[in-house]
């Protein structure tokens, strides 16, 4: 389950009742830290359902990854910070998946 809180998408690992509200444990989808966050029970959270889009890895220009959409052939362009680890192992051409919430890239995978 994915949720959404404070602009931040969180993977839910595991999850208790606790007296001060629900205890999550997660994982930042965004930088891959795990994160521990006690929610209120009048604080609203809201789940978020991702979907995966092949994209194919163009080239790389200073700091910016460049990918081409293999479905709508538009181009991708991201910074470092959105590639998941082990990126370093994809070249030219490999294709990666690219998690997005509606039209929001969230993370690319190799």
């Amino acid at each position: 389950m994915v949720i959404k809180y404070l602009e931040k998408y969180l993977q839910v690992l595991s999850f208790e009742k606790t007296d001060e509200g629900l205890r999550v444990d997660a994982k930042n989808l965004q930088n891959d830290l795990h994160e521990t966050i006690t929610f209120q029970q009048e604080e609203n959270i809201e789940r978020v359902m991702l979907t995966n889009r092949d994209l194919e890895y163009s080239f790389l220009d200073g700091d910016v990854y460049n990918f081409m959409d293999i479905e709508t052939y538009d181009p991708v362009t991201v910074k470092k910070e959105m590639l998941a680890p082990g990126f370093c192992y994809v070249r030219e051409s490999d294709v990666c998946k690219g998690a997005y919430d509606e039209d929001d890239l969230i993370r690319i995978y190799p």
